[in-house]
């Protein structure tokens, strides 16, 4: 009987101590568990930003800060107002925000997730202003607060007097006050996609008065 009280005495003592040794072994920090994987895994890249102006424009890339961007479908591209854009609309020289991650421990390239294009500013808006010239395609706009803008028209834009009655461009004439909506570019000042020329200087008023 004393031999049965005797080893459990021990096996309680060794239980102690093993349980005494774990409590005394520091919980891993977060700082600890990054280092860990990072030593562990070494190719594993982090997300990057970059921002500055491109210099060189590849098929499915960009350059910027000397830096290479790559460009594939599942990257997203916008403009500065947010709207969707295309690879096409840039230009050298443009300022870009990049979301992406590295392509492998030199960084030196980067897999592009978003790119936004600070210097693409195009939006819709209304534009009110008098006809300064006309052409095969389209108009030149003098607006008061935004200068003067080139109105590229298409095959679906809609052309209407102040009374809403059916007009065609060949109706549009310099001098005539119009209104138009489409698609803004603040960078070249110039209008597209415009869905609607309303022509407030027809039909014809006595002299003096109001057209709007």
């Amino acid at each position: 009987m004393k031999k049965l009280v005797f080893l459990s005495s021990l096996t309680t003592y060794y239980l102690l101590l093993t349980t005494s040794a774990y409590a005394l072994t520091p919980a891993p920090t977060a700082k600890n568990l990054r280092e860990k994987i990072a030593s562990a895994s070494p190719k594993i890249l982090m997300a990057t930003k970059l921002s500055g102006p491109i210099s060189a424009i590849g098929t499915s890339s960009l350059t910027v800060n000397n830096l290479a961007v790559n460009i594939s479908s599942a990257t997203i591209l916008v403009r500065k107002f947010g709207g969707k854009s295309a690879l096409s609309e840039f230009s050298v020289g443009d300022e870009v925000h990049v979301l992406g991650k590295w392509t492998d421990e030199n960084k030196t390239a980067i897999d592009a997730k978003i790119v936004r294009n600070l210097s693409v500013q195009k939006r819709h808006g209304v534009f009110l202003g008098n006809v300064s010239a006309v052409f095969a395609n389209g108009f030149t706009l003098t607006t008061v607060s935004r200068g003067a803008q080139t109105a590229n028209v298409s095959a679906t834009t809609k052309y209407v007097d102040r009374k809403n009655q059916t007009l065609t461009l060949s109706n549009i004439a310099v001098g005539h006050k119009v209104m138009i909506k489409g698609l803004w570019d603040s960078k070249l000042n110039t209008v597209s996609q415009i869905t609607i020329v309303r022509d407030y200087s027809l039909p014809a008023t006595a002299s003096g008065m109001k057209v709007f």
